[in-house]
Parts: C-alpha cells; structure tokens; sequence
C-alpha cells in the first residue's frame, strides 16, 4: 500500500491505471490475503496530488505515515512500519487511520469519514481511503541547525507536515459511497532523539471545518490494526502465520493501548507497541472536568462486515462511550482484533473552526517501558511541546580502516546556546558509542569514552586534549572541518558496527534540570572496518574463503549472506566465473563511492550514514541470473580500470 503509495501511484496520477499488485506465489494462503486479485486503481490525468509517504527515522520508532491519513504500510513491502526498534524488522503495525465522525446540518444525518478499515493486506491505503491529498509530497522540517531541513519554526528534530481532505467523494463498487462532511486537515509529526523521547512519535490533526455549515456532535477516533512480529523471521513476503498472536492491553486511566505477540514470538518479537491519546483543543463541555471522554473498543477483524459498513453504525461505535475488556484477548489463540480508541462528544464545529485532536505511538521493551514514555509523550503534549533538549550532536565523520575505526567530530555545537535558553551556553563534552546490533535499543549501545571539559567541576574532569587534533591535522570533507579524531582498534574486518558520538550538558541544579545528552541517531553512522585501497590489484583477496553459509554476519535470510573482496584498486572490475569458465557475476567497484547498495544484507534500514573503507567490496553470492550459488571452487579476476593490470584468484564456497 504505502510504498505503492509512493512509487506506483504517482505514476497513476501521471500515466493512468496500473495494477497495485500482484498474485502473492509460493507461500502457504493467510486469512489477510485478498479473495481476489487487488482492484485496479484509476485516477484523471489532471489530477495534481499524489500518493506519497515517508518514514520517521529520527529516534528508534520508525513510522510509516501518509499524506492521507494513513498509518502503516499494510505489509506492501518489509520497510518499517511501526518498527521498534528501527533495523530491528520487529513491526507492531499493519494499519492505522484516522475516523471523523459528526452529525452534518443538511439531513442531519450521521457521518464519517475514515482513512482505513477492515481489510485483507496490501488492499489498504490509498485504495480505501476517504481522504485525498491536498500536497505532492509530505514537507519535512528540522530544529536541528546543521540539518539541510532545518527551519526556526520546526517543533521537533523531524516534523512530517501533510495536508488533506475529505471532499472527493471517490466512488467504490459495492461500498456506501462516501459523503464529505467537508473537513480539511493539517496532519503534523514530532520526533525527538533524546534518551528520554526515543520511543514514540506524536502526531496531531488540525481538523478545519470548509463545509459552509456547523457541525454538531464531533467524534474523532485513531482505528488501528497492531500486530507485533519479526518481519526477519520470515523468507517470503507478505508473512503467514503472523496473526492471532495478540495480546492488548488497555489502560484506561491514561488513555493508552498496548499490544504485544503472545510469548513475544518465542524471544524474536519482544517488543511492545502502544497507541495514545494525548488530549485535544478546545476541549469537550462534558464531564469529567471538562476533558473529552475517551472510549476504546474492539472487534474482530472482518472485512466486509455488515454491522461496521456504513457511516450510521461506525458514528455509533465511535459515540458509545465503552471501554471494552481485552482481559481474554489472544489467550485462546484465535482473536485477531482490531482497536479505535475514539473521543467525543465534541458539540459543535462551526465553519472555518479548527478542532485539534493529538495522538501518540509508541515502542517500548515492556509494558513499563511504554507507560515510562507514555508519561513522556503525554507531558511534551502539556507543555506545548517545549521540553528540555541537550545541545545537538556534533557532526560525525568515520573513516575505516583495516581492523580499525577512525571516529571523528567537529566543535561547532561548543559554541551554540541552550535549546531553551539563548542565554546559556553549557555544553560540557562527549560520549562515543558503539552497538554490533543492527536496530539496536538504546541499551544494546556501549559507551566506549567520555571526554568533557577540565576544570569546571562536572563531569569526570577528563578534557578535550586527548582527541583534540592538531591544527595541522585537521581535515575538511563536505565544507566541514573536523577537530576531534578518536581510534576504536582491535576490531573485526567485515563486521558492522554502529557508531555515535553524542553532546551533553551541565545541566541546571537550580531549575532542577539533570544533565541532558543528544540523541544517538542524530549522527548514527554504520561503519564496516577494512583494507584501504590498494596501489594495484595483485594482493586483492576473498574472506571468509572458504565461505560457510553459516558465516557469523549473516542474516536470517538467504539473501542477506556476503563474502568480501579486499585490497582492491581505487577502480576495479570483478568477475566471478565457475571452473568450467562461465561468467558466474560481475561488479563495477568504484572506492570513492561504494555503498554496498545492491547487498540487502548491508542495505541502510534504519536511516543511519554509511562508512566502507574504500579498498573492499562485498558480494551476495547471487549470480547475474538472480539464483543462489552453489558449494564448490570459483574462480575471479580484478582489472584494474586505473592500470589495466589483472589479478585472478579463488575461492570455495561450502553450504
């Protein structure tokens, strides 16, 4: 859906009908495949709007959101979701939409107007809802300064902007066609990177009343379809049997839904993930103390049901006010709920009136964890937003090396003030930190050094000398001159590893604030230590070789498996051919700008930077005819582009 969203349906909007997928081959039938093929989307040439999604990558939620009013990506593709944490391929999301329902002056009759409902995957999205965007794209801001998006008037350090309504009345066969109730609404994201915010991302909805006449009894409702799993676990996509594994939770006194995989899909899910409501403006006039109530039901999952069809009976669910028990849910291994947490009544919205409704999702390592950040979210909310930050993290540079790390920063956010206080400026120094886990939480990373200023009485008085460069030293890549330079030795060629330098504070006894660090994932950068580039070709070799399939930095997937070549020349041409001399694979390697791009067991799933050391290529041992190779004895050749000079060697695969 989504990432069809991005890429196929723009070119509907530009080339006509298409497709939206394929026949699902090779796996066993789910319940939440489609009875038939998906339905053919069509849309006018002239239409200006498109489709479009993105997928917050700033802090360690990752969440699929639309310019539609759609959350999730209805398991179109294996890219996040509502992934926790991000590069983990732990999901807790297929779906998520928003509901606006409201008794319209006209008829005086009851409407709603829903970004999704009940429905097989990969049939979500655009293709069902009543939403239609009013932006080509989804706009980001940043308060992050040395972000190309930064912009004074961002709220977080990753703010998704998104406008849309619900005035075209998109006929569907066989459904009750949808009428507008003549709402615009501004969909804005929050992401913050910080210890204390890492887990969740706020969104809000200004929702405009354009009908020309008020609307009476308001309801607004975030429907959701959480489903946690290991999206790794699985060799064919979309998954079977990810399904009746829920367990929901549902705590009513702080307006939050949470769902986890029974016995957390045996250790490979252990994850949590939670919906919240965090409040709305102008309130409701209904008890108690003048807040909205907030209800929470859930159904079984049915598309098609007749009970939940038509506006009349959705408006009834969002008005009637319960709170469904969820004690027994998931316990006998056969639910498969699907949740709206809905609030209401709001009396009237006059025209060109606004009403605010804000929402949170969020991961977490255990029920805890989520209230924890829950609480968080929910006093970002109160607060409008204004929370204490740390100094941004310092501009990050890595340069591999073979068995080695060279990490390296500059001094730029030394001289910046308080986020809060343009008054203060009490930045204090550093922390490194390194992770081998790929989506690691924030406690798989180890702290490798701390160095802050000497003298002023924080901290471990360790000062900056020590990683300091001199000013002969110091390079500039991309306009940026680094000052700091920091060696992690000892390591393994061909490994991953996740690499951030944060900056932290001195925090202020008097206002009771502690010291306050920047968030690892504003510089994380995956680094792989290596051989640099070589003069020539004639010491190029392959590791592991032999090869074993089950080689330690292998994924869980068949195509997720590499082998290296090192010591290559700046330019090269690798050839792979089988002892009988066919062409096996080739690969244009380039040291300046190799990126492993065509590797999925390297490929960048978590928004992170990129480091190669210039002097290795991988490869995936997938033969140019897209086919697994076989175990046995293969021979390469590596022509230098620069030299022409050719070096051929071997190497054995065993599986």
């Amino acid at each position: 859906m989504v990432k069809m969203g991005r890429i196929e349906i723009w070119f509907l909007v530009l080339i006509g009908p298409l497709v939206a997928a394929g026949p699902l081959w090779g796996r066993t039938p789910d319940p939440h495949d489609p009875p038939t093929e998906p339905p053919v989307f069509k849309a006018s040439a002239l239409d200006t709007f498109a489709y479009v999604d993105q997928v917050t990558d700033a802090n360690l939620l990752g969440l699929n959101i639309t310019n539609y009013g759609f959350f999730g990506n209805d398991f179109v593709t294996r890219d996040p979701s509502m992934e926790y944490p991000l590069g983990s391929q732990v999901d807790h999301l297929i779906r998520a939409g928003i509901w606006i329902g409201a008794e319209e002056p006209e008829f005086g009759d009851t409407l709603v107007t829903t970004a999704t409902v009940d429905g097989y995957w990969r049939t979500g999205g655009s293709s069902v809802t009543e939403f239609t965007p009013r932006t080509q794209f989804i706009r980001e801001l940043s308060s992050l300064i040395f972000r190309n998006t930064y912009h004074p008037q961002a709220v977080s350090e990753q703010d998704f902007l998104a406008v849309y309504d619900d005035l075209d009345l998109k006929p569907r066969p066989g459904v009750e066609q949808h009428r507008p109730l003549g709402l615009k609404v501004l969909q804005r994201s929050y992401v913050w990177s910080y210890e204390y915010t890492s887990a969740f991302v706020i969104v809000s909805f200004d929702i405009i009343n354009v009908s020309g006449g008020t609307l009476s009894n308001v309801y607004v409702g975030m429907y959701s379809e959480l489903a946690s799993g290991n999206k790794g676990r699985y060799n064919t996509w979309p998954p079977s049997g990810w399904f009746h594994q829920k367990i929901l939770h549902y705590d009513e006194e702080r307006r939050l839904l949470a769902e986890h995989q029974t016995y957390f899909g045996g250790g490979w899910a252990p994850y949590w993930g939670a919906i919240k409501y965090l409040g709305s403006t102008p309130d409701s006039d209904e008890p108690p103390e003048g807040r909205a109530p907030v209800a929470f039901n859930w159904w079984q999952w049915a598309p098609g049901n007749t009970q939940r069809d038509e506006d009349r009976e959705r408006y009834r669910i969002l008005a009637n006010g319960e709170i469904d028990d969820v004690s027994t849910v998931g316990l006998e291994g056969t639910d498969d709920p699907v949740e709206l947490i809905s609030v209401g009544p709001f009396r009237s919205l006059a025209p060109d009136d606004t009403l605010q409704v804000v929402f949170a999702f969020i991961g977490g390592r255990s029920l805890d964890h989520i209230r924890a950040s829950g609480a968080i979210c929910q006093e970002a909310y109160d607060k409008d937003y204004r929370i204490p930050g740390p100094p941004p993290s310092p501009l990050l540079y890595v340069r591999p090396g073979e068995n080695l790390l060279e990490i390296c920063w500059d001094d730029s956010v030394e001289a910046l003030p308080d986020p809060s206080d343009s008054t203060v400026f009490d930045f204090e120094g550093y922390r490194i930190y390194v992770t081998r886990t790929e989506g690691a939480d924030l406690e798989d990373f180890s702290l490798v050094r701390e160095f802050d200023i000497a003298g002023d009485g924080y901290a471990y008085e360790t000062g900056l000398a020590d990683v300091r460069l001199a000013p002969e030293d110091r390079f500039v890549v991309g306009g940026v001159e680094y000052d700091y330079c920091y060696v992690l030795a000892n390591l393994k060629d061909g490994f991953k590893y996740w690499i951030s330098v944060t900056s932290f504070d001195t925090g202020d006894e008097e206002k009771e604030i502690v010291s306050l660090e920047s968030g690892v994932k504003q510089n994380l950068t995956m680094a792989i230590p290596g051989s640099r580039r070589a003069a020539g070709p004639n010491h190029v070799t392959v590791f592991p070789n032999p090869y074993h399939g089950d080689a330690v930095w292998n994924g869980s997937l068949e195509r997720d498996t590499y082998l290296w070549f090192a010591n290559l020349p700046e330019r090269a041409l690798i050839r792979i051919y089988s002892l009988s001399g066919d062409l096996i694979d080739e690969i244009e390697f380039d040291g300046e700008t190799y990126d492993a791009g065509n590797l999925t067991g390297i490929e960048n799933r978590t928004g992170e930077n990129l480091a190669f050391s210039g002097g290795m290529c991988a490869w995936d041992l997938i033969s140019r005819n897209d086919q697994p190779i076989a175990s046995g004895l293969y021979l390469f050749t590596v022509s230098d582009r620069k030299t022409g000079e050719v070096f051929v060697g071997k190497f054995m695969v065993v599986r």
